[in-house]
């Protein structure tokens, strides 16, 4: 019995080998083995029975059995363990041991080892990734690891491992493992020293160094850093609160304090550092340091020095300068100050005996003497000082000073100057100037003067050889010669003088000066004012005359002239380019002198020596008198295109003025000037009354600017008229009361309009009260009246300025003339208060009944002519002058008599129902308000004292001395009214009717007193001298 895969099989009792079967029997075994092996190939195996019969023959037959393979899946187990299971939270090394084992029915081979923590395990050669392991078999390894962390979380780590069989099947399994940290407690040590460790009692830097060490194994944070004298200590970057050290780290830091204190005490500070770990654990320590104070010694120094340290053997002064210096530590008290030569010394305020220095602290002073010796020895004093300190410790020091006498020796110095410095090459006239200077201490006598270029020099009679020069003196010559040369080069020469001293030291000195002998290229230009003529009211038209010309030795191209006459003429004066001519260059026609400032086109040239002239014509509607400079720039270029220019001379000559010629136009820009004569004519006015409110009279005036062309500065004067008063109308509101004006002043009831106006500016506007020379007030306007050309209306004018203010008439009042003057700025320079300017046009109306002479007051019997004079050879008390009786201020009106020999300023005396007061008229002529005002058509009384109250003559006292053409000059708004005398007759004083009488032309009647009679006091008669205006200039 044979099977294919088990062999000869031993069968059992009842079938075995040998066992005899009848015909049909049978018998069976059975047989049990254990099969393993793949679900891929199920077993198989073949039985083969073999039988003989008694005859020897044989039989077989053969049957098989296939058993098939459930598949198996593999099983694995894992253990991991810590040894040891703690360690201290600062570290400590662990062994963890890995153990797998195949649990299940099937061999399999490792094919992965891991852990959570550790990564990938490398396992053992016994056990790692690859190793097979029998059903049952289990292998295991070990690793040590580093562990540390905090006592509030263990490490935990867990181990997994996967197996294969060789169906390819996986298993795994995983297992953890634990390791607890323990707490460790911080420890810190902290060190405290200073350096030095002694110090000066008066005081001295100590560097105290902190240090703080970590001397356990876990971090800790500083928390407080605090020292028992200087309190919390800031640290510094690498060590303060806050700062982390690591286990077994320190840092460190530093304070300077100064420190000073008695020599038996000692200055001790402790040092406090704590810190905490991560888990709250606190720990401190601390440490102090000492430092002791040392005494001091007083310490003194003097320096002593001597300016000058070398003095001339003749002798001189010398100041010696004593520095004493507390070189210490503690303050001291000068004791003594002496000197081997000079004895005591004084010293001064600051630095003297008794003088107290604090430590580093110094003084000097200064001792002058004069010295003087033998040449070549020396003079030298020694200087001491003593101090004493707090203690009664003395101290010393000693220096001393060195003056040398030296021999005094000969010094000269030469300078040597041309003028003019550069000429043109081709020659001309230079002098040079030559001056010697004795610059030392003796007496020289010149032996030699001389050039390099010129040879010997004979000088002039005060400065030539032989002539001898005292110490400090000096002697100066000159030397004209002409000089030529190659273009720009530059002729150079040295003077050379030689003096000799009564010791016949020699002394010499040298010096040159250098001409330039110009060739370069050279542009003149210059600029003439030809001539300024009216062109209309208030313009000129202004002709220049321009001349360009080549003084250099190079042709000049692209000619141009540039004029800015924007500048030359800035607003508000006005102007316009009326012509650009020339016959030389060609003009450009876009020339305007603002936007295109260009005369010429460009594109001429100018040969060597050649020039051109260019004609200007340009209208100007000045607004000031001037002048108004102007300089125009010329620019040229070579043929190199190197640029050449110049800017105008003033004149005909670009090189300026002949006897300064230098044939270099570039050292000459005078500007060209222009200034125009009164360019202003005064404004014009128009003045009315509004009585429908009587007594209540409202006045109205308008003024214009119409006869120029720019804005005018003016000033209205209106002085309210006699017989009536101000009204204060709240309705009416001016401006630009002044703060000093006089009391009375208001801005109320007048106004000053200029309706829409951007160019008329009122900048005052309102009522003075009374003054001396307007008793009554005026009203006044101030500011600028915009221009109005060519208007005829000043109450249609666009610019005018219209004023309106109210008067109330006296009880009684008949009649009210209303006369307002302008002030006007005539010159263009933004006032109105030079000559000329005052004054220069009036605007009046009247209300009421005039009499049958309007230019004269009312006559009526009792009325007479004033009392002109007093006694004559006596002096007459005079009475206050009262406020009514003030005279009017008349803007420098005058009057002179040359035949007489008089002159003297005009005032208004005002008029009263009971004639006129001219009391205190001195030696001032006055005006008869009520008469013509002087100057105007009508007759102008002007009156004159025969005799004033000092008793001596008046003004009028040889009136009667004038005769028939005799002339009288009334100096009114800047002209000159010429008067010749006509008549001249003695009246009653109670003929007033022949005083005012009646005149169409402009006529002046001069009155004062005549005979005076003692024993009435009085005068008897008037004398009337009366002249009419013949011209006015």
């Amino acid at each position: 019995m044979e099977d294919s895969v088990f062999g000869t099989l031993s069968g059992d009792a009842d079938c075995q080998v040998g066992t005899v079967l009848a015909v049909g029997a049978s018998c069976s075994f059975e047989t049990t083995q254990f099969l393993i092996g793949s679900v891929a190939s199920p077993h198989n195996n073949l039985f083969t029975a073999t039988v003989k019969d008694s005859d020897g023959n044989t039989a077989e037959n053969s049957d098989d059995a296939t058993v098939t393979f459930t598949d198996v899946l593999p099983a694995v187990t894992v253990t991991k363990s810590a040894n040891p299971t703690s360690v201290a939270e600062t570290g400590g090394l662990v062994t963890f041991t890995y153990e797998v084992s195949n649990s299940g029915s099937v061999p399999v081979t490792l094919s992965s080892l891991s852990d959570d923590v550790f990564g990938t395990l490398s396992g053992d050669a016994d056990c790692q990734v690859g190793t097979e392991l029998a059903v049952g078999a289990s292998c295991s390894f070990d690793t040590t690891e580093t562990l540390s962390g905090s006592t509030s979380a263990p490490h935990v780590n867990t181990f997994t491992a996967e197996v294969e069989d060789a169906d390819g099947n996986t298993a795994s399994d995983k297992d953890n493992a634990t390791v607890n940290f323990t707490d460790v407690l911080p420890l810190l040590s902290v060190s405290k020293s200073s350096s030095p460790i002694s110090v000066p009692e008066s005081g001295g830097d100590v560097t105290f160094t902190f240090t703080v060490n970590n001397d356990g194994t876990v971090p800790l944070t500083l928390t407080s850093l605090i020292d028992s004298v200087y309190g919390s200590l800031s640290g510094n970057a690498d060590c303060k609160v806050g700062t982390e050290l690591a286990g077994g780290a320190s840092c460190s830091f530093e304070l300077v304090k100064t420190l000073s204190g008695s020599i038996d005490t000692t200055h001790t500070n402790t040092f406090t550092a704590e810190g905490e770990d991560s888990d709250g654990n606190s720990v401190s320590d601390s440490d102090d340091a000492s430092v002791s104070f040392t005494d001091v010694a007083p310490e003194i120094d003097i320096t002593k020095t001597a300016d000058p340290s070398n003095v001339a053997e003749t002798g001189a002064d010398v100041t010696f300068t004593f520095t004493i210096s507390n070189t210490g530590l503690v303050s001291e008290t000068i004791t003594s100050l002496t000197d081997d030569v000079f004895g005591t010394l004084d010293g001064d305020a600051d630095c003297k005996v008794g003088t107290e220095l604090a430590a580093g602290a110094s003084c000097s002073f200064t001792l002058t003497e004069s010295l003087k010796g033998a040449a070549g020895t020396t003079h030298t004093n020694v200087a001491t000082v003593y101090a004493e300190d707090a203690e009664g410790n003395s101290v010393n020091a000693d220096d001393d000073a060195v003056v040398t006498f030296m021999d005094v020796l000969p010094v000269i110095t030469v300078t040597k100057t041309a003028s003019p410095t550069s000429i043109l090459y081709t020659g001309g006239e230079v002098t040079f100037t030559f001056t010697v200077t004795n610059s030392g201490l003796v007496p020289v006598t010149i032996t030699d003067l001389s050039d390099d270029k010129f040879g010997t020099l004979t000088g002039d009679e005060d400065c030539e050889v032989g002539t001898e020069l005292a110490p400090g003196a000096d002697c100066t010559f000159e030397y004209k010669t002409a000089l030529s040369g190659e273009p720009d080069t530059v002729h150079t020469n040295t003077f050379t003088a030689t003096a000799i001293d009564v010791d016949e030291n020699t002394a010499e000195d040298t010096d040159t000066a250098d001409v330039s002998l110009l060739g370069s290229a050279i542009l003149g230009v210059a600029k003439e004012l030809i001539s300024k003529t009216p062109a209309a009211a208030g313009t000129y038209d202004v002709t220049y005359q321009i001349l360009v010309k080549n003084y250099g030795t190079k042709d000049l191209f692209k000619i141009q002239v540039e004029d800015d006459l924007a500048t030359t003429f800035p607003a508000p004066t006005l102007f316009s380019v009326v012509s650009v001519e020339s016959s030389d260059f060609t003009v450009s026609s876009t020339y305007d002198g603002s936007t295109d400032k260009k005369l010429l086109a460009g594109t001429d040239s100018l040969l060597v020596g050649e020039s051109g002239t260019i004609t200007l014509v340009v209208n100007v509607t000045p607004a000031k008198v001037g002048p108004f400079y102007n300089s125009i720039n010329g620019s040229s270029e070579t043929s190199e295109g190197t640029s050449v220019t110049d800017v105008s001379q003033d004149g005909e000559d670009p090189d300026g003025k002949v006897e300064e010629h230098d044939d270099d136009p570039t050292n000459n820009s005078d500007p060209t000037p222009v200034s125009f004569d009164t360019i202003f004519n005064p404004p014009l006015g128009v003045k009315s009354v509004d009585a429908a409110a009587k007594p209540v009279l409202t006045w109205s005036m308008s003024w214009m600017n119409n006869s120029n062309k720019v804005p005018q500065v003016a000033v209205v004067h209106d002085p309210i008229p006699s017989k009536t008063t101000y009204v204060v109308d709240a309705t009416l509101i001016g401006t630009g009361m002044p703060a000093d004006a006089p009391l009375g002043s208001t801005m109320e009831g007048v106004s000053c309009e200029a309706g829409t106006s951007t160019t008329t500016i009122t900048t005052m506007c309102y009522y003075e009260g009374p003054t001396t020379k307007n008793p009554r007030g005026q009203i006044i306007w101030a500011g600028t009246l915009g221009a109005d050309y060519g208007a005829t209306d000043p109450l249609a004018a666009p610019n005018a300025i219209h004023i309106k203010f109210a008067t109330k008439n006296l009880s009684g009042t008949k009649y009210v003339k209303n006369v307002a003057t302008i002030d006007a700025d005539l010159n263009g320079d933004g006032d109105a208060e030079d000559t000329g300017e005052v004054k220069v046009d009036s605007v009046s109306a009247t209300w009421g009944t005039p009499p049958s002479n309007h230019n004269e007051p009312v006559v009526s019997d009792a009325l007479i002519i004033p009392q002109t004079g007093f006694a004559p050879g006596s002096v007459t008390a005079l009475p206050l002058q009262p406020l009514q009786s003030t005279y009017d201020d008349l803007n420098s009106l005058a009057i002179e008599i040359p035949a007489l020999n008089v002159k003297a300023t005009i005032v208004g005396i005002p008029q009263t129902d009971s004639g006129w007061n001219i009391t205190w008229l001195g030696d001032e002529v006055g005006w008869l308000n009520g008469t013509a005002f002087p100057t105007w058509a009508g007759n102008s009384v002007l009156t004159g004292h025969v005799y004033n109250s000092n008793g001596l003559p008046g003004p009028f006292a040889n009136l009667s001395s004038l005769k028939f053409g005799d002339q009288i000059i009334i100096q009114a708004f800047g002209q000159e009214y010429i008067y010749e005398v006509r008549e001249t007759k003695e009246v009653s004083p109670t003929d007033v009717a022949t005083l005012v009488q009646h005149e169409e032309l402009p006529w002046i009647t001069l009155v004062t007193c005549r005979g005076y009679n003692e024993a009435s006091g009085t005068y008897q008669s008037r004398y009337l001298v009366r002249a009419v205006q013949i011209k006015i200039r």
